[in-house]
Protein backbone atom coordinates (compact mmCIF):
# COMPACT_ATOMS: atom_id res chain seq x y z
CA UNK A 1 0.00 0.00 0.00
CA UNK A 2 1.31 3.28 -0.76
CA UNK A 3 1.07 7.06 1.32
CA UNK A 4 0.39 10.26 0.74
CA UNK A 5 2.37 12.85 2.01
CA UNK A 6 2.63 17.30 1.91
CA UNK A 7 5.55 18.76 0.51
CA UNK A 8 6.32 22.51 -0.19
CA UNK A 9 2.71 23.00 -0.96
CA UNK A 10 2.55 19.84 -2.94
CA UNK A 11 0.73 15.76 -2.65
CA UNK A 12 3.47 13.44 -2.67
CA UNK A 13 3.55 9.36 -3.23
CA UNK A 14 5.29 7.08 -1.01
CA UNK A 15 5.39 3.68 -1.95
CA UNK A 16 7.58 0.27 -1.38
CA UNK A 17 9.31 -0.94 -4.69
CA UNK A 18 9.86 -5.17 -4.39
CA UNK A 19 11.86 -5.20 -7.07
CA UNK A 20 14.30 -2.78 -5.79
CA UNK A 21 13.49 -3.64 -2.16
CA UNK A 22 13.73 0.40 -1.78
CA UNK A 23 10.93 2.73 -0.49
CA UNK A 24 10.32 5.22 -3.56
CA UNK A 25 8.69 8.49 -3.69
CA UNK A 26 7.20 10.86 -6.77
CA UNK A 27 4.80 13.71 -6.49
CA UNK A 28 1.72 13.76 -8.00
CA UNK A 29 1.48 17.57 -8.87
CA UNK A 30 -1.67 17.74 -7.31
CA UNK A 31 -1.70 20.98 -4.85
CA UNK A 32 -2.63 20.06 -1.16
CA UNK A 33 -6.05 21.70 -0.54
CA UNK A 34 -8.85 20.23 0.35
CA UNK A 35 -10.31 19.57 -3.44
CA UNK A 36 -6.37 18.24 -3.98
CA UNK A 37 -6.91 15.75 -1.26
CA UNK A 38 -9.43 13.88 -2.78
CA UNK A 39 -8.21 14.24 -5.98
CA UNK A 40 -4.53 12.34 -4.44
CA UNK A 41 -6.95 9.69 -2.53
CA UNK A 42 -8.60 8.77 -6.08
CA UNK A 43 -4.69 8.88 -7.63
CA UNK A 44 -3.72 6.57 -5.40
CA UNK A 45 -6.41 3.80 -5.45
CA UNK A 46 -5.25 3.74 -9.03
CA UNK A 47 -1.68 3.72 -8.80
CA UNK A 48 -2.45 0.89 -5.91
CA UNK A 49 -4.21 -0.81 -8.57
CA UNK A 50 -1.06 -0.59 -11.10
CA UNK A 51 1.55 -1.36 -8.93
CA UNK A 52 -0.69 -5.17 -7.61
CA UNK A 53 -0.92 -5.48 -11.30
CA UNK A 54 3.00 -5.10 -11.90
CA UNK A 55 3.77 -7.11 -9.12
CA UNK A 56 1.58 -10.31 -10.05
CA UNK A 57 3.67 -9.72 -13.76
CA UNK A 58 6.71 -9.89 -12.01
CA UNK A 59 6.26 -13.14 -10.62
CA UNK A 60 4.39 -14.76 -13.70
CA UNK A 61 7.96 -13.57 -15.29
CA UNK A 62 10.04 -14.56 -13.05
CA UNK A 63 8.31 -18.14 -12.98
CA UNK A 64 8.66 -17.77 -16.89
CA UNK A 65 12.33 -17.20 -16.88
CA UNK A 66 13.17 -19.59 -14.23
CA UNK A 67 11.50 -22.42 -16.60
CA UNK A 68 13.46 -21.41 -19.60
CA UNK A 69 16.93 -21.26 -17.62
CA UNK A 70 16.37 -25.34 -16.71
CA UNK A 71 16.14 -26.09 -21.02
CA UNK A 72 18.47 -27.54 -22.54
CA UNK A 73 20.37 -25.91 -25.58
CA UNK A 74 18.78 -28.08 -28.03
CA UNK A 75 15.57 -27.23 -27.10
CA UNK A 76 15.90 -23.14 -27.59
CA UNK A 77 17.38 -24.11 -30.59
CA UNK A 78 13.66 -26.10 -31.63
CA UNK A 79 12.67 -23.40 -30.61
CA UNK A 80 14.64 -20.91 -32.17
CA UNK A 81 13.73 -22.88 -35.43
CA UNK A 82 10.27 -23.05 -35.23
CA UNK A 83 10.13 -19.25 -35.38
CA UNK A 84 11.90 -18.91 -38.01
CA UNK A 85 11.29 -22.00 -40.36
CA UNK A 86 9.61 -19.19 -42.77
CA UNK A 87 12.82 -18.04 -43.64
CA UNK A 88 14.51 -17.83 -47.15
CA UNK A 89 16.07 -21.68 -47.68
CA UNK A 90 19.25 -20.57 -47.56
CA UNK A 91 18.83 -18.56 -44.41
CA UNK A 92 17.63 -21.60 -42.75
CA UNK A 93 20.75 -23.54 -44.14
CA UNK A 94 22.64 -20.43 -42.56
CA UNK A 95 21.04 -21.21 -39.20
CA UNK A 96 21.52 -25.14 -39.06
CA UNK A 97 25.25 -24.31 -39.82
CA UNK A 98 25.58 -22.10 -37.42
CA UNK A 99 24.08 -24.26 -34.75
CA UNK A 100 26.60 -27.24 -35.82
CA UNK A 101 29.38 -25.49 -34.97
CA UNK A 102 28.11 -23.51 -31.78
CA UNK A 103 27.99 -27.07 -30.02
CA UNK A 104 31.09 -28.54 -31.79
CA UNK A 105 33.83 -27.71 -29.58
CA UNK A 106 33.96 -28.32 -25.85
CA UNK A 107 32.38 -25.24 -24.69
CA UNK A 108 29.02 -26.13 -25.87
CA UNK A 109 26.91 -29.12 -25.71
CA UNK A 110 23.43 -29.89 -26.76
CA UNK A 111 22.54 -31.34 -23.88
CA UNK A 112 24.02 -27.88 -21.89
CA UNK A 113 21.37 -26.25 -19.54
CA UNK A 114 20.85 -22.88 -21.70
CA UNK A 115 21.98 -21.01 -18.36
CA UNK A 116 25.07 -22.50 -18.96
CA UNK A 117 25.53 -19.40 -21.81
CA UNK A 118 27.49 -17.22 -20.23
CA UNK A 119 29.09 -13.69 -21.46
CA UNK A 120 32.45 -15.46 -20.92
CA UNK A 121 31.69 -18.44 -21.89
CA UNK A 122 30.44 -17.40 -25.99
CA UNK A 123 33.60 -15.01 -26.37
CA UNK A 124 35.64 -17.84 -25.87
CA UNK A 125 33.48 -19.59 -28.17
CA UNK A 126 34.04 -17.04 -30.51
CA UNK A 127 37.89 -17.14 -30.10
CA UNK A 128 38.35 -20.81 -30.27
CA UNK A 129 36.00 -20.77 -33.94
CA UNK A 130 38.68 -19.19 -35.94
CA UNK A 131 41.36 -21.16 -34.31
CA UNK A 132 39.71 -24.07 -34.98
CA UNK A 133 38.80 -23.10 -38.81
CA UNK A 134 42.14 -20.74 -39.72
CA UNK A 135 40.78 -21.41 -43.48
CA UNK A 136 37.09 -19.39 -42.88
CA UNK A 137 37.45 -16.16 -44.40
CA UNK A 138 36.54 -12.92 -42.65
CA UNK A 139 33.14 -12.74 -43.93
CA UNK A 140 32.18 -16.24 -42.84
CA UNK A 141 33.09 -15.12 -39.32
CA UNK A 142 31.33 -12.13 -39.66
CA UNK A 143 27.91 -13.83 -40.60
CA UNK A 144 28.42 -16.49 -37.49
CA UNK A 145 29.02 -13.54 -35.09
CA UNK A 146 25.36 -12.37 -36.99
CA UNK A 147 23.46 -15.45 -36.43
CA UNK A 148 25.16 -15.63 -32.87
CA UNK A 149 24.06 -11.97 -32.01
CA UNK A 150 20.23 -12.92 -32.93
CA UNK A 151 20.34 -16.40 -31.44
CA UNK A 152 21.36 -14.40 -28.09
CA UNK A 153 19.00 -12.02 -28.67
CA UNK A 154 16.32 -14.05 -28.98
CA UNK A 155 17.26 -16.11 -25.93
CA UNK A 156 17.04 -12.76 -23.78
CA UNK A 157 13.75 -12.31 -25.09
CA UNK A 158 11.78 -15.18 -23.99
CA UNK A 159 13.77 -15.47 -20.52
CA UNK A 160 16.17 -18.34 -21.13
CA UNK A 161 19.12 -16.20 -20.28
CA UNK A 162 20.02 -12.57 -19.51
CA UNK A 163 20.67 -10.22 -22.12
CA UNK A 164 24.14 -10.90 -23.11
CA UNK A 165 26.31 -7.70 -24.99
CA UNK A 166 29.69 -8.76 -26.49
CA UNK A 167 32.98 -7.19 -26.73
CA UNK A 168 33.35 -5.43 -29.60
CA UNK A 169 37.34 -6.68 -29.65
CA UNK A 170 35.83 -10.03 -29.87
CA UNK A 171 33.10 -9.78 -32.13
CA UNK A 172 34.43 -10.59 -36.21
CA UNK A 173 33.70 -7.45 -38.65
CA UNK A 174 32.49 -7.49 -42.01
CA UNK A 175 35.30 -7.11 -44.73
CA UNK A 176 34.55 -4.77 -48.12
CA UNK A 177 35.48 -6.62 -50.96
CA UNK A 178 36.15 -5.08 -54.27
CA UNK A 179 32.99 -4.93 -56.29
CA UNK A 180 33.52 -6.81 -59.59
CA UNK A 181 30.86 -5.44 -62.73
CA UNK A 182 31.16 -6.86 -66.00
CA UNK A 183 33.05 -4.54 -68.58
CA UNK A 184 31.89 -2.90 -71.75
CA UNK A 185 33.64 -5.32 -73.51
CA UNK A 186 32.37 -8.20 -71.73
CA UNK A 187 28.80 -6.99 -71.73
CA UNK A 188 29.57 -6.73 -76.29
CA UNK A 189 30.84 -10.29 -76.37
CA UNK A 190 28.17 -11.92 -73.97
CA UNK A 191 25.32 -9.65 -76.25
CA UNK A 192 26.98 -11.18 -79.52
CA UNK A 193 27.32 -15.07 -78.23
CA UNK A 194 23.50 -15.22 -76.52
CA UNK A 195 21.71 -14.70 -80.01
CA UNK A 196 23.05 -18.60 -80.98
CA UNK A 197 21.96 -19.73 -77.47
CA UNK A 198 18.53 -21.26 -76.78
CA UNK A 199 15.62 -19.02 -76.30
CA UNK A 200 15.43 -20.42 -72.46
CA UNK A 201 18.74 -19.20 -71.39
CA UNK A 202 18.43 -15.83 -74.01
CA UNK A 203 15.65 -15.06 -71.35
CA UNK A 204 17.23 -15.56 -68.13
CA UNK A 205 20.37 -13.77 -69.50
CA UNK A 206 18.15 -10.66 -70.42
CA UNK A 207 15.92 -10.44 -67.28
CA UNK A 208 19.43 -10.88 -64.71
CA UNK A 209 21.18 -7.95 -66.62
CA UNK A 210 18.13 -5.79 -67.40
CA UNK A 211 16.31 -5.95 -64.31
CA UNK A 212 19.04 -6.44 -61.34
CA UNK A 213 16.47 -8.93 -59.59
CA UNK A 214 17.68 -11.91 -58.23
CA UNK A 215 17.74 -15.17 -59.59
CA UNK A 216 14.89 -16.84 -56.79
CA UNK A 217 12.87 -13.22 -57.78
CA UNK A 218 12.09 -14.40 -61.57
CA UNK A 219 12.83 -17.77 -61.10
CA UNK A 220 8.55 -18.70 -61.15
CA UNK A 221 7.36 -15.60 -63.20
CA UNK A 222 5.14 -16.37 -65.99
CA UNK A 223 4.17 -14.74 -69.10
CA UNK A 224 0.91 -13.13 -67.56
CA UNK A 225 3.48 -11.24 -64.97
CA UNK A 226 4.98 -9.46 -67.83
CA UNK A 227 3.35 -6.20 -68.57
CA UNK A 228 5.22 -5.32 -72.11
CA UNK A 229 2.88 -2.40 -72.33
CA UNK A 230 3.59 -1.11 -69.13
CA UNK A 231 7.06 -2.12 -68.31
CA UNK A 232 6.30 -3.91 -65.29
CA UNK A 233 6.82 -7.30 -63.66
CA UNK A 234 4.71 -9.01 -60.81
CA UNK A 235 6.50 -10.62 -59.12
CA UNK A 236 7.21 -12.73 -55.98
CA UNK A 237 10.35 -12.13 -53.52
CA UNK A 238 11.41 -15.72 -51.98
CA UNK A 239 13.85 -13.65 -49.89
CA UNK A 240 11.60 -10.71 -48.74
CA UNK A 241 8.12 -12.82 -48.72
CA UNK A 242 6.37 -10.12 -50.81
CA UNK A 243 4.25 -9.26 -54.18
CA UNK A 244 6.14 -6.58 -55.92
CA UNK A 245 5.54 -4.55 -59.22
CA UNK A 246 8.79 -3.84 -60.79
CA UNK A 247 8.87 -1.06 -63.48
CA UNK A 248 11.82 -2.25 -66.14
CA UNK A 249 13.60 -0.35 -68.75
CA UNK A 250 12.04 -0.24 -72.33
CA UNK A 251 15.36 -2.15 -73.75
CA UNK A 252 13.84 -5.67 -72.11
CA UNK A 253 10.79 -5.47 -74.39
CA UNK A 254 12.98 -5.67 -77.38
CA UNK A 255 14.71 -8.29 -76.06
CA UNK A 256 12.48 -10.69 -73.96
CA UNK A 257 9.29 -9.93 -75.92
CA UNK A 258 10.04 -11.83 -78.96
CA UNK A 259 11.20 -14.43 -77.08
CA UNK A 260 8.24 -15.28 -75.12
CA UNK A 261 5.52 -15.28 -78.51
CA UNK A 262 5.01 -18.79 -78.46
CA UNK A 263 4.58 -19.56 -74.92
CA UNK A 264 0.82 -19.11 -73.24
CA UNK A 265 0.27 -16.95 -70.50
CA UNK A 266 0.50 -19.28 -67.24
CA UNK A 267 3.66 -20.51 -68.91
CA UNK A 268 6.89 -20.04 -66.94
CA UNK A 269 9.03 -17.56 -68.61
CA UNK A 270 11.89 -19.23 -67.03
CA UNK A 271 11.05 -23.62 -67.59
CA UNK A 272 14.17 -24.55 -65.11
CA UNK A 273 13.96 -27.12 -62.20
CA UNK A 274 15.30 -24.74 -59.77
CA UNK A 275 17.84 -21.64 -59.24
CA UNK A 276 20.77 -23.70 -59.21
CA UNK A 277 20.44 -25.28 -62.51
CA UNK A 278 19.20 -21.86 -63.96
CA UNK A 279 22.89 -20.58 -62.38
CA UNK A 280 24.31 -23.81 -63.70
CA UNK A 281 23.64 -22.88 -67.45
CA UNK A 282 24.85 -18.80 -66.78
CA UNK A 283 27.91 -20.01 -65.27
CA UNK A 284 28.43 -22.13 -68.28
CA UNK A 285 27.34 -19.60 -70.42
CA UNK A 286 29.88 -16.98 -69.03
CA UNK A 287 32.67 -19.41 -69.22
CA UNK A 288 32.17 -20.07 -73.03
CA UNK A 289 32.92 -16.18 -73.56
CA UNK A 290 35.51 -16.38 -71.95
CA UNK A 291 34.61 -14.61 -68.40
CA UNK A 292 36.92 -16.14 -65.88
CA UNK A 293 38.03 -13.39 -63.80
CA UNK A 294 37.76 -14.23 -60.20
CA UNK A 295 34.66 -12.54 -58.28
CA UNK A 296 32.19 -13.20 -61.46
CA UNK A 297 28.92 -14.90 -61.28
CA UNK A 298 25.40 -15.00 -61.33
CA UNK A 299 25.40 -12.17 -58.84
CA UNK A 300 27.90 -9.91 -61.28
CA UNK A 301 24.59 -9.14 -62.96
CA UNK A 302 22.89 -7.46 -60.17
CA UNK A 303 26.03 -5.78 -59.54
CA UNK A 304 26.53 -4.36 -62.82
CA UNK A 305 22.58 -3.46 -62.86
CA UNK A 306 23.31 -1.23 -59.73
CA UNK A 307 26.55 0.25 -61.47
CA UNK A 308 24.64 1.41 -64.66
CA UNK A 309 22.14 3.02 -62.27
CA UNK A 310 24.73 4.92 -60.53
CA UNK A 311 26.52 5.95 -63.85
CA UNK A 312 22.99 7.07 -64.81
CA UNK A 313 22.47 9.20 -62.09
CA UNK A 314 19.95 7.44 -60.27
CA UNK A 315 19.38 7.98 -57.02
CA UNK A 316 20.06 5.16 -54.44
CA UNK A 317 16.87 5.11 -52.65
CA UNK A 318 14.95 4.54 -56.02
CA UNK A 319 17.25 2.16 -57.41
CA UNK A 320 17.36 0.17 -53.78
CA UNK A 321 13.38 -0.74 -54.57
CA UNK A 322 13.74 -1.56 -58.31
CA UNK A 323 15.93 -4.07 -57.24
CA UNK A 324 14.91 -4.99 -53.56
CA UNK A 325 17.31 -3.95 -51.18
CA UNK A 326 15.33 -4.39 -48.10
CA UNK A 327 17.60 -1.78 -46.35
CA UNK A 328 18.82 1.10 -48.54
CA UNK A 329 22.17 1.06 -46.69
CA UNK A 330 22.83 -1.74 -48.81
CA UNK A 331 22.66 0.34 -52.24
CA UNK A 332 24.25 3.10 -50.92
CA UNK A 333 26.99 0.82 -49.81
CA UNK A 334 27.54 0.18 -53.64
CA UNK A 335 27.05 3.87 -54.35
CA UNK A 336 29.68 4.84 -51.93
CA UNK A 337 32.22 1.97 -53.60
CA UNK A 338 31.29 3.33 -57.13
CA UNK A 339 32.05 7.28 -55.92
CA UNK A 340 35.16 6.43 -54.32
CA UNK A 341 36.44 4.54 -57.84
CA UNK A 342 35.62 7.83 -59.43
CA UNK A 343 37.08 9.73 -57.24
CA UNK A 344 40.43 7.82 -58.00
CA UNK A 345 39.98 8.23 -61.66
CA UNK A 346 39.20 11.97 -61.86
CA UNK A 347 41.43 12.60 -59.45
CA UNK A 348 44.57 11.64 -62.03
CA UNK A 349 43.25 14.94 -63.41
CA UNK A 350 44.13 17.20 -61.26
CA UNK A 351 47.98 18.93 -61.04
CA UNK A 352 49.00 21.79 -58.60
CA UNK A 353 52.35 21.77 -59.34
CA UNK A 354 53.32 22.03 -62.72
CA UNK A 355 56.98 20.65 -63.38
CA UNK A 356 58.73 23.17 -65.48
CA UNK A 357 61.45 21.69 -68.58
CA UNK A 358 64.77 20.95 -67.83
CA UNK A 359 67.24 22.76 -70.43
CA UNK A 360 69.12 20.53 -71.82
CA UNK A 361 72.76 22.49 -72.31
CA UNK A 362 74.39 21.01 -75.31
CA UNK A 363 78.46 21.14 -75.27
Amino acid sequence: MSSLYEKNGKIYISWYDSLTGKTRNRTTQINATKRGWREAKQFQKEFDKQVEQLKSERKYRTKTEIAMSVSTIVESIKHFMELNQNKNQNTIKGYELFFNKFVEGSIFKMNNRVSSITKMKVEKWLIELKKRNPHYAQNTLFNYTKILKKYLKFLASYGYIQPIILNEDVVYRQETKQIETFTDEELEIMLERIKSKSPLIQRAFYLLLLTGLRPTDIIDLRKKDVDFENHKLHIYSQKTKEYRIVPFIPELVDYLQPLCEDLNADDKVLNYTNVKNMNRAINRFLKECNIKRKGINVRTFRKTFISKGYSSNIDYPTLAKIVGHKKISTTEKYYTYFDTKKQEQEIQKLSIVKKKKRNVQRA
